[in-house]
């Protein structure tokens, strides 16, 4: 996943804020995406080691389950202008 989002990331420096705004906007308590560690566990700042830098200062969540990861894809292929599974495809399980 996080490989994916540097891909997508280094083709388009405006894809990380592009992303941040479609997946938190799904996130109820949480953010998917952001430009601090400790904003995407706001509730849980013991699990801001739970995350990883994809690119140029931005965060992505990584205590979530395959399920909310190919979500993420999903709006990550369409923060890029990708189509699921056609231009993209992963299976997590």
């Amino acid at each position: 996943m996080i490989g994916v989002l540097r891909e997508l990331a280094q083709a388009d420096v405006q894809f990380p804020a592009r992303l941040a705004g479609i997946a938190n906007a799904r996130g109820r308590t949480r953010r998917y995406i952001a430009q601090r560690p400790e904003d995407l566990y706001p509730e849980r700042p013991d699990l801001t080691h739970e995350s990883a830098a994809f690119w140029g200062g931005w965060y992505v969540i990584t205590n979530i389950s395959n399920a909310e990861k190919s979500k993420l894809l999903e709006d990550a292929c369409e923060a890029a202008g990708l189509e699921w599974e056609r231009d993209l495809v992963i299976n997590l399980g």
